[in-house]
């Protein structure tokens, strides 16, 4: 009788001994996986360090929106800003931590809120640039630039700022900014368009 019970006390220990490291090693493999996961992720970040460019569908997005087109230096409306948007300049690359596409530049914009109610205004939500069906978004490099266009308007307040974006060397370009409904102020601009950098 007490050999039968020290056999299934000896059977119990080993199964919970085989439990246990079972459950070790899938434990290590998680952690192991979090690890490269975790590795990727960060990778995949630094990989897109300044700019986050990506292919979108210009046809569905061009019949998405009612879209007001100007050139440089003239003022668009979109719901309740008047917009104008002046010549882009080059950033020079001796600022910049890595220039992935070919030219590091700004845009020069100024807003007028024409509402009633306060409106926040972000560079990396309301603007990008389009070369063919491409998007550029919005950079922010800290100790690069200053004076982004980032932050609260209040009703009959105007703001100057710029927005940075790594765009390629050729090409014809839009600059967007969308607003808060339907509507976007569209402002095309060649390479010509850019200003050398000072």
């Amino acid at each position: 009788m007490s050999k039968k019970k020290w056999l299934i006390g000896a059977s119990t220990c080993f199964l919970v001994l085989g439990l246990a490291a079972c459950s070790s090693g899938e434990s290590e493999k998680a952690s192991g996986n979090e690890k490269h996961s975790a590795e990727s992720s960060e990778k995949k970040s630094d990989d897109k360090e300044l700019n986050a460019d990506a292919k979108f569908d210009k046809e569905k997005t061009d019949k998405f929106y009612n879209t007001v087109t100007k050139k440089l230096g003239e003022t668009a409306n979109v719901d309740d800003f008047t917009i104008t948007v002046d010549s882009p300049q080059v950033v020079p690359d001796d600022e910049l931590s890595k220039n992935k596409n070919g030219q590091f530049i700004k845009m020069n914009i100024t807003i007028e809120n024409k509402g009633k109610k306060n409106h926040k205004i972000s560079e990396l939500l309301h603007f990008n640039i389009q070369k063919g069906d491409t998007q550029y978004f919005a950079t922010v490099v800290s100790g690069a630039t200053e004076n982004h266009l980032n932050g609260n308007i209040s009703p009959g307040e105007k703001q100057s700022g710029i927005a940075t974006f790594d765009i390629s060397k050729e090409g014809d370009f839009k600059f967007e900014f969308s607003g808060f409904s339907k509507d976007r102020g569209i402002w095309t601009f060649t390479q010509d368009d850019i200003q050398p950098a000072q």
